[in-house]
């Protein structure tokens, strides 16, 4: 969509930009919530996970040393951001996955082949069976891409070792999860000033992921397109603009707006 839309976007006419910097905000926005999400969700379930981990074992899962080495895996001038641009890569990858299967789907008309099954309609009946289809038909492509993504992230780190190179992966899911984990595995509370820096390599690992992912995919859509895109300088100045005149449009969705009552 954003590509469509950067289509139009030159030099020429710099005034003709507000309906693609208003959908640069709306990405930007998402992918906010996205970062958002996983560390809200990550994070707080690991700390729970460990504790309750710690009770049933009557000892810590995560012995003070481990945690002491994923702190140190947070670092920003270590390998997390290099291990997070492979891991943005995985991502990308896993959207082409889930595009490729999606239109498998939809070509192969998976949905009604699959309700069609006579073992498929004497096991869940007539109605399950239409509704199981169309469920696979609607989700497959996103469980494959999350399916070979797990995949991909889970070998990185093999391999790495296999090859004898500094190969792994950095995700803001597991960096948020590893940041909780090495919290109740630490004998005493670290230094604010450790949870912090390691709070920044986990946000900064979290852009990396999204902003290579992000970047390899409009590549992806303009190649698609046959596109090449000269406004750059239009654009990103128009952006800067709306950035300066309304910042709080890349952050929270715009207010929704109320009918006025007509006059009496």
């Amino acid at each position: 969509t954003l590509a469509s839309q950067m289509r139009d976007v030159s030099a020429d006419k710099p005034d003709d930009v507000s309906s693609v910097v208003d959908l640069i905000a709306a990405v930007f926005r998402s992918q906010l919530a996205a970062i958002a999400g996983n560390i809200l969700v990550a994070f707080p379930l690991a700390i729970v996970l460990g504790i309750a981990l710690g009770q049933w074992l009557g000892e810590s899962p995560v012995t003070a040393e481990k945690a002491v080495h994923l702190i140190d895996d947070l670092d920003i001038f270590g390998w997390a951001i290099p291990h997070a641009a492979l891991a943005g890569v995985f991502l990308y990858l896993a959207g082409l996955i889930s595009g490729y299967f999606d239109n498998q789907a939809a070509h192969s008309h998976l949905g009604k082949r699959i309700a069609y099954a006579p073992w498929l309609r004497r096991w869940l009946g007539v109605a399950g069976a239409a509704r199981l289809g169309d469920y696979i038909s609607h989700h497959l492509g996103g469980m494959m891409g999350n399916f070979l993504f797990g995949c991909m992230l889970g070998c990185a780190g093999i391999f790495g070792v296999i090859l004898g190179l500094p190969i792994d992966i950095r995700h803001i899911a597991f960096a948020s999860a590893n940041l909780g984990y090495a919290i109740i595995g630490s004998d005493t509370l670290p230094a604010w000033q450790t949870l912090a820096w390691a709070g920044l390599g986990v946000l900064l690992i979290g852009l990396t992921n999204l902003l290579v992912s992000f970047t390899l995919a409009l590549r992806t859509a303009f190649r698609a397109r046959r596109m090449t895109f000269s406004g750059s300088r239009v654009l990103l100045g128009a952006v800067w603009r709306r950035f300066c005149e309304s910042p709080r449009s890349f952050f929270l969705p715009p207010r929704q707006a109320t009918d006025t009552p007509p006059d009496a």
